[in-house]
């Protein structure tokens, strides 16, 4: 029985409890719908500065992400100007090797033939 009334007892408690604060909770609740209001205006003007200077940073990024794209577009046209250069150079290396062994063969193909000659002389 004594078990009842203490329970009794404490959901009583709890009842009272719960009507204080809200009712306290009803009175500052009114006070802070107040004082939200004015951070909202606050805030509001705050956050439209904040936005801007967050877009004018953000303007300034892209802008330097552009300049640095035409920078590395511009390197890559050099690099590509170079290999090209590059590339008809060994060409050129490359005929002038060609040449260069086809004088030496024919030269030595005339040699051949001097000796051929010689021997064609020598044998008649």
């Amino acid at each position: 029985m004594d078990g009842h009334a203490i329970r009794a007892a404490a959901a009583e408690g709890l009842k009272r409890k719960t009507i204080e604060d809200f009712t306290a909770d009803a009175e500052d609740e009114g006070a802070k719908k107040t004082q939200l209001k004015k951070e909202l205006r606050s805030s509001t003007s705050i956050s439209v500065k904040d936005s801007t200077n967050a877009l004018a940073k953000f303007a300034s990024v892209l802008e330097h992400a552009n300049d640095y794209k035409l920078e590395e577009i511009a390197v890559g046209k050099e690099a590509n100007m170079l290999a090209a250069r590059k590339i008809k150079l060994e060409e050129k290396c490359y005929l002038l090797d060609k040449a260069e062994r086809e004088a030496q063969f024919a030269l030595e193909q005339q040699e051949r033939q001097g000796l051929l000659d010689i021997m064609r002389g020598t044998l008649e």
